[in-house]
């Protein structure tokens, strides 16, 4: 009996001159189950992983998949689109339940550059068109229903500031257009300011009209360690992609802004501070 396979999900369609439509009907049977509310867990290993169109399982018609091992490093796992019917408009649900921090990046055979990091503990629903892989919402735990994983880190690049020896804690999220950031460093002996502190973000910020520098993203505070002493400032933005530091002068009737220096609001040194949380809307 001939058949041809639909292109979402692969089903058979008999012969319409055939009588012996109840093979095709029965397979169909479990794809759709397997397609809408399908569930598989499994132990991909400490590795790559492909998830094939293999008789029995089925892993890569199935909709949610839970991924179980121990990691050592973070570690890929692609769709099969190799497949008739397989090539595009897939949706998944897949949890990395691996029981060590790291992350699975979700691509699919046809070698795409795009694809979906899921953190250690964390769902996320996925699609792909045949190439490349999409999220389409964020990370959520299965096990306590909280939204989105970890805070990235990030490394920003520092203009007037030179980190040297220091330490520093770069981490941000994006959640639709807001981006968070919190951001500190703690001089090193080899650390120093030279002037004007500016630094680069994880994603550019949307361009808004105004005095470049006007628009303030957030507070920070800088700690001088001997003596103890604490200032306000802020996190203004400079352009779409870096942000300024500034520490409120309170010399006059009005409280100001004024610019780091080396000396400004005092001499730095080893142990200083310089710590902000902030947001902004992202490009």
């Amino acid at each position: 009996m001939a058949t041809t396979l639909s292109e979402q999900l692969a089903l058979e369609k008999p012969d319409r001159y055939t009588d012996e439509i109840w093979t095709p009907w029965a397979n169909n049977a479990d794809m759709l189950s397997r397609a809408l509310a399908g569930y598989l867990a499994i132990a991909q290993g400490d590795a790559n992983y492909t998830l094939r169109d293999i008789s029995g399982a089925r892993e890569s018609r199935t909709l949610a998949l839970k991924l179980t091992t121990t990691l050592t490093a973070n570690r890929e796992i692609k769709i099969d689109t190799t497949t008739a019917g397989l090539a595009r408009g897939r949706i998944f649900i897949i949890w990395n339940a691996s029981s060590a921090n790291f992350k699975l990046t979700v691509k699919t055979t046809a070698g795409g550059s795009t694809g979906v990091d899921i953190n250690s503990g964390f769902s996320r629903p996925v699609w792909h068109d045949g190439t490349n892989v999409y999220a389409f919402g964020p990370e959520i735990s299965p096990i306590t229903g909280l939204i989105g994983g970890p805070w990235p880190s990030w490394t920003p690049t520092w203009t007037n500031l030179t980190v040297g020896n220091g330490t520093v804690v770069a981490k941000y999220t994006q959640i639709g257009s807001t981006v968070f950031c919190r951001l500190s460093i703690v001089f090193g002996s080899t650390t120093s300011v030279s002037g004007s502190v500016s630094f680069s973000l994880p994603v550019n910020r949307a361009a808004n009209a105004g005095t470049a520098g006007g628009t303030p993203q957030g507070l920070a505070r800088l700690i001088d360690a001997s003596p103890s002493a604490t200032y306000e400032g802020s996190i203004t933005n400079l352009s779409t992609s870096t942000s300024v530091i500034i520490v409120w002068d309170a010399s006059s009737t009005y409280v100001k802004f004024a610019l780091l220096s080396s000396t400004v609001p005092f001499t730095w040194a080893t142990g200083d501070e310089i710590d902000a949380q902030f947001s902004y809307e992202a490009a």
